[in-house]
């Protein structure tokens, strides 16, 4: 089939301007900068992983007390009532000084002031009685968790440290919180989200599995 002249003509004078202003270094430069741009983020979102994963490993050397199932149930609805309250928030927020906020007849929530000078803090969730007459033996603390490299104004968001705190509780140990710029935040949540969806296609899959 012959291609009209005029329409091969048309087609030139159309693809000329594009060919003359196509400049191939900076195409590259820009897919360079895009790759960089995309292999960070994903560095980001990997190092916060493994950060979170290595954290009940090495952030802290002793055990907390060990609680049975039916007290670490109860520390559990102790840490949500908290965050309910709004006493989680409170207690997470940068204080001159060691401070009780909330407390009940099992359980008390405290603001800790940590070590040095880098303004970190803690927020720990201690045995009032553990069922003995005076003071209990060995440690009373059964959740703690660490706010790291948090600037002056700034804190982590309550739930976050009410889910930290429900993991500590888990495991034993201190858990640690640092701070995330509004990128690593971003990271963190569409990794989350992401695994919630694999999460529903999974169950699905075995639901459908199953029947």
């Amino acid at each position: 089939m012959k291609i009209p002249l005029h329409f091969l003509i048309i087609l030139l004078c159309t693809a000329l301007p594009v060919i003359a202003c196509w400049d191939p270094e900076e195409g590259t430069i820009a897919r360079r900068n895009y790759l960089r741009d995309a292999y960070t983020e994903l560095l980001e979102a990997r190092l916060i992983t493994i950060s979170d994963e290595l954290e009940g490993l090495y952030s802290r050397t002793g055990r907390l007390a060990r609680l049975n199932n039916s007290d670490r149930k109860e520390a559990k609805k102790f840490i949500d009532k908290a965050q309910k309250d709004g006493k989680i928030g409170l207690a997470a927020t940068r204080g001159s000084s060691a401070k009780t906020i909330y407390t009940d007849k099992k359980f008390h929530l405290d603001r800790q002031l940590g070590q040095g000078a880098d303004g970190t803090f803690k927020v720990a969730v201690q045995l009032t009685t553990n069922g003995q007459k005076g003071r209990p033996k060995g440690s009373t603390t059964v959740a703690q968790v660490q706010m790291k490299d948090f600037p002056q104004g700034k804190q982590p968001p309550p739930e976050r440290v009410a889910k930290a705190l429900k993991q500590s509780l888990k495991t034993g140990r201190e858990k640690t919180v640092p701070f995330e710029t509004a990128k690593q935040i971003a990271h963190r949540e569409r990794l989350e989200a992401q695994k919630k969806r694999n999460k529903v296609k999974k169950n699905g899959k075995q639901y459908k599995f199953r029947r």
